[in-house]
């Protein structure tokens, strides 16, 4: 099911050449560990490393699931430049180009932001030290969310719906359809469907779209120590997902909610964020962004040939699927 992620390092090099940087073998190597684009490191000597990121092809993208886009990159400039209030922790575009004309492809050279994966570093930080990131944290996403759109969905003009509702249903038809090239059951996802359509009403609630990162997670936090010794949130990368949404379907949000109830960070997250005091509909939705979150799991894991955790998934999918119906 996996597709090749072209280029390779001679190809990077190639398009570096045809706008005019000549880079040395030894001063460009790919970064792994992402699964979207294809990305490479550049030395450029004392102005700092710069990062090549070049978007999947088309072909990729036809491939599936339905939720891939090729212009994901190009999203990711919108969105940077709708981040003024955030903008010291973002890298700085120095090229980009999404015409084809020098690959097949949209890419992007970008500057390199300034710190350690927090993934990365999680083993060297204290508790504490967590529990203040976990914090600052919330505040970041906040100043992100404060940003406000006229429609829901991409941050580019007439992509986006009138409704959050039609967006929530968008993303969840897209599984049946992902669901049928791949070969999988469709229950789950009809289930799931039918939740949409149902509680369309409650999801509705949320009339004010607001701009979410979408992948936010300490893969994409880089930290650093500050001039108080203690390590402070310096940058925040791949945006090519981002849209216009309900700010409490931020992955972030997702995801910490799964943790156990013994684990601080959720509630630390919301100090720092200021959540709002969840509501029985509030409740309702954060199911369906869960379930929303393992469908896009389960189609990334098929695409990538890792198939051997989708059926506990779609099992645990037909069960929050009920409990949702039930609340």
């Amino acid at each position: 099911m996996n597709t090749t992620m072209m280029p390779d390092q001679s190809a990077a090099r190639a398009l570096l050449r045809r706008i005019g940087m000549d880079v040395p073998e030894k001063r460009i190597a790919p970064v792994f560990g992402g699964t979207i684009n294809t990305t490479f490191r550049i030395d450029n000597g004392d102005e700092g490393p710069l990062i090549l990121r070049i978007a999947p092809s088309d072909a990729e993208v036809e491939a599936g699931p339905s939720w891939m886009t090729s212009h994901g990159l190009q999203r990711e400039q919108v969105t940077i430049g709708l981040l003024s209030n955030v903008d010291h922790l973002l890298p700085r575009t120095v090229g980009f180009d999404d015409s084809r004309q020098y690959i097949d492809r949209d890419w992007v050279l970008q500057t390199s932001v300034r710190g350690q994966q927090w993934q990365e570093a999680r083993k060297s930080l204290t508790a504490a030290e967590e529990q203040d990131l976990w914090r600052e944290l919330g505040g970041v996403t906040r100043q992100i969310h404060a940003v406000t759109g006229e429609e829901f969905g991409p941050p580019l003009t007439g992509l986006g719906c009138a409704t959050w509702s039609d967006l929530v249903r968008w993303d969840v038809a897209g599984f049946s359809v992902d669901a049928h090239r791949y070969g999988l059951e469709q229950e789950p996802f009809e289930q799931l469907q039918g939740l949409v359509d149902d509680a369309a009403p409650v999801l509705n609630e949320i009339t004010e779209p607001r701009l979410v990162h979408s992948d936010l997670n300490e893969r994409h936090i880089f930290i650093a120590p500050g001039t108080d010794g203690r390590p402070h949130i310096t940058g925040l990368i791949d945006f090519e997902f981002a849209r216009f949404a309900d700010p409490y379907s931020e992955t972030i949000f997702i995801d910490e909610a799964l943790l156990p109830s013994n684990d601080g960070r959720n509630v630390t997250l919301c100090q720092g964020y200021e959540c709002d005091k969840p509501t029985h509909d509030d409740m309702v939705r954060q199911h369906i962004y869960i379930l929303i979150a393992m469908g896009w799991t389960v189609m990334d894991l098929v695409r990538r040939d890792q198939p051997k955790q989708v059926p506990a998934l779609l099992e645990r999918m037909q069960v929050m699927t009920r409990e949702a119906r039930e609340m």
